[in-house]
């Protein structure tokens, strides 16, 4: 596990509890870093011995707690400009939950010895959708939870309701969630629209329908001047040179 996520959980800790608290909990929880290096590797053993001691020495539940700092790892990624990032994922919520697994992958540029979840969804309206959720990791289904909850409002300004519709260990050492994830997914009739027709093969494709199916596109004109650039592209700062 990668130090980045250790380093917002403890950092959490010292916010909700205040500092002398923190400093039982370490004690506690045999944590004997004082800081943690983001692209340094520790023992997955960490986050679950912290839940376990708050939950010892402030009585507060696990649960709460992992989900919790959920909400605090999706804050947190502002210190380190991956919010931007987060930003340009998806056009919607659908969009974004659909391309989670997308997310990690790119992670592993920076991160490259993570152990990332699979993410894929199903029954997907105009209500919301189903996620499915897998990991190596036992445990972090409320922290997931609240990641959702947070990216949701902090990034689509929309408040989502997410349910635990199924949890179970689906192998040796594998953990699978099914949650439901209700909103309002009032793209996903345009989306359908424009899977429709790729579906169907037209010839022709207008260039704003084009445009919308791939948001991330560059287009250069003969004189290699930038014409046109996906809509996922404008939020951010890119440097064309």
């Amino acid at each position: 596990m990668y130090g980045l996520l250790i380093e917002s959980v403890c950092e959490f800790i010292k916010e909700k509890f205040g500092e002398n608290s923190w400093l039982q909990i370490r004690d506690k929880s045999r944590v004997h870093e004082y800081t943690f290096v983001t692209h340094r590797m520790y023992s997955e053993k960490i986050i679950p011995r912290l839940a376990q001691a708050v939950y010892d020495v402030t009585g507060y539940s696990r649960e709460q707690f992992m989900d919790e700092t959920g909400v605090q790892f999706v804050k947190f990624l502002n210190k380190y400009e991956y919010d931007k990032m987060l930003r340009v994922l998806g056009r919607s919520l659908g969009d974004f939950l659909n391309g989670l697994d997308n997310l990690h992958e790119y992670l592993r540029f920076s991160y490259p010895k993570m152990k990332p979840p699979s993410f894929f969804c199903t029954d997907e309206s105009l209500k919301g959708l189903t996620l499915h959720y897998r990991s190596r990791r036992k445990g972090y289904t409320h922290y997931v939870k609240g990641q959702l909850r947070q990216v949701a409002k902090q990034f689509y300004n929309q408040e989502v309701s997410v349910i635990i519709v199924e949890e179970k260990q689906s192998s040796k050492d594998t953990y699978y969630v099914k949650f439901r994830i209700n909103f309002d997914n009032k793209e996903y009739t345009e989306k359908t629209r424009i899977s429709s027709v790729m579906m169907n093969g037209h010839a022709q494709l207008r260039a704003n329908l084009f445009f919308d199916v791939f948001p991330f596109h560059i287009v250069f004109g003969n004189d290699m001047k930038i014409r046109n650039s996906g809509f996922n592209l404008r939020p951010t700062p890119v440097s064309y040179a």
